[in-house]
């Protein structure tokens, strides 16, 4: 049963006005134009409605952001009250209630999903109806704008209030730029707390914010705090970093208070079935915790179904441009040669010595890359670089080690050829401007991008050529990489070139990659553990 209503004039040359009300689960503002008898006016009154603070002035600022998205009057708002809100700081020994809470509530003007593809849509409408799942769209299939959607529709029905995102640092910057483009009604927090201000921030995000965006190793510093807080829905972004029953932030993830549990993954998970168990163990611990030890695939499939979705390229964007993919082979230097012979003829020492065969692999691929200030990588790149710029065509070159594209750089430089970087020292802000730079400003027609780091969840497809001057020892992660050209947008076709060195273990490992399957999910960590394949890459030819 609502309350009494009461009644605000906004603007009293138009006649607008406001009625407050509400029942034991909601708040209703309700905007018309019409004539009002002053003596029932509440004009001069605050009133406190659950987190809410209401008078005249927080109502008419609501009303100018509503009036925004060109609202039509009369127009209703349905406000959900939340209970457990973490208590501000009293400041001058009052608590302060936040205007801005009020003013940023979702108005959901912008529920035009025209925009949105039709496999996009039932992609909504999947994570509406399930509280709990995987989107395991491929990537560069908007898996992003549909969480988007999905919150928006949720929030309009009441059914939600709190937003709780993680994802890898270097995302944060994604997720927000598109909050501004698809959810401008939402009021949208990063948190990354210091030592010291951990809970004051959280705190203050939590009350003051529909959406609460942090990176994945905050929830190794704050799980306490965040355990203390009331999530309606959960994202975890590039839910692969989740896979590890073990790890740190796996834990805290499943500590989290959730209503709403969505992963987005586009990298397949189904060849390493304890890690697609782990993963679904998030959705449904209670159903999938027994099957830890389960490897029947075609078992783990059925019963992973329901709380899956997955979606491929081309089966859904038949209008995407053609891919040509190319692995070329690189010559070494004379130099280069000279010391990968000395390093492979001496390759047993090393492994005793280092205690690991990794360690020799690592020592033998800098060499691929790179040997006393030369790299045959780095000059070929240069020569397809000057060809794709007479093209008038942008090039991304990725590289898992930083050395060989500091030598490219030198290379950019001599010849005046404009270009920004992406490395893993680049402060978050440094990343963004750059990245903007590349895909804004045509006299900018290369990016060198550590794999590591950019390598996930951007768009760039401005860009339409790719080139790995090196590739990771797991296939999944490279696709991951080139598929930041290959989404939605793309209107080129794109080249990806690959690089590897001729007569090396660049090559032979290829080779053991394109006939074992079974080795693609986690790779690295096999190269460390598993010594028959170490074995494999350093026996004689």
């Amino acid at each position: 049963m609502k309350s009494k209503e009461n009644f605000f004039l906004l603007l009293n040359k138009l006649n607008i006005n406001c009625s407050v009300s509400n029942d034991d689960n909601y708040l209703y503002i309700n905007f018309k134009y019409e004539p009002i008898d002053n003596k029932i006016l509440s004009n001069d009154l605050k009133i406190v409605i659950g987190q809410y603070q209401l008078d005249r002035k927080s109502l008419s600022l609501y009303f100018e952001k509503l009036n925004h998205g060109n609202l039509h009057l009369p127009y209703e708002v349905k406000l959900p009250l939340s209970t457990g809100v973490p208590k501000r700081k009293k400041r001058n020994n009052s608590i302060s209630y936040s205007y801005e809470y009020l003013k940023a509530t979702p108005l959901y003007s912008n529920t035009d999903s025209s925009l949105l593809k039709d496999f996009q849509l039932k992609g909504v409408d999947w994570l509406i109806k399930n509280k709990i799942g995987i989107l395991a769209d491929d990537m560069g299939l908007g898996k992003t704008v549909q969480s988007i959607f999905a919150l928006k529709k949720l929030f309009k029905e009441g059914t939600i209030d709190k937003v709780l995102i993680v994802s890898p640092v270097a995302l944060i910057d994604n997720w927000i730029q598109e909050f501004s483009k698809w959810g401008k009604e939402f009021v949208v927090s990063r948190v990354t707390s210091k030592s010291g201000e951990t809970f004051s921030n959280w705190a203050d995000s939590y009350e003051n914010s529909h959406i609460l965006i942090t990176n994945y190793e905050q929830l190794r510093n704050s799980n306490k705090i965040i355990e203390t807080l009331k999530f309606d829905v959960l994202i975890a972004d590039e839910a692969h970093k989740i896979r590890k029953l073990s790890s740190g932030v796996t834990k805290g993830v499943q500590k989290i208070n959730r209503k709403y549990f969505w992963g987005l993954s586009g990298t397949p998970v189904e060849n390493n079935p304890k890690d697609l168990i782990t993963l679904l163990n998030h959705a449904d611990p209670n159903k999938f915790s027994k099957f830890m030890d389960e490897t029947d695939l075609i078992f783990l499939r059925d019963r992973a179904r329901p709380y899956v979705l997955r979606r491929t390229k081309q089966d859904m964007l038949k209008e995407l441009p053609n891919v040509y993919e190319n692995k070329l082979e690189i010559k070494l230097s004379e130099s280069q040669q000279k010391k990968y012979e000395q390093i492979w003829n001496d390759r047993m020492h090393i492994t005793n010595e280092k205690g690991s065969y990794f360690a020799t692999l690592n020592l033998l691929r800098d060499v691929c890359d790179h040997f006393d200030g030369t790299s045959s990588k780095a000059e070929k790149a240069f020569e397809i670089l000057q060809e794709n710029i007479k093209l008038g065509e942008k090039t991304i070159v990725f590289s898992y080690y930083k050395a060989i594209l500091k030598i490219l750089e030198e290379i950019l430089k001599t010849e005046k050829i404009k270009f920004t970087t992406i490395y893993g020292s680049d402060s978050i802000e440094e990343r963004t401007k750059n990245l903007i730079n590349f895909k804004k400003q045509n006299n900018i027609p290369v990016i060198l991008l550590s794999a590591r780091i950019a390598g996930e969840g951007l768009t760039i497809t401005e860009a339409n050529n790719v080139i790995f001057l090196n590739e990771w020892w797991n296939p999944s992660n490279n696709n991951q990489a080139k598929d930041r050209v290959i989404r939605i947008g793309q209107e080129k076709n794109v080249k990806v070139t690959t690089f590897y060195a001729k007569n090396t273990v660049e090559e032979r490992l290829k080779d053991i990659l394109d006939s074992k399957t079974e080795l693609y999910e986690n790779l690295i960590d096999g190269l460390i553990d598993n010594e028959s394949l170490g074995k494999a890459l350093l026996k004689n030819k």
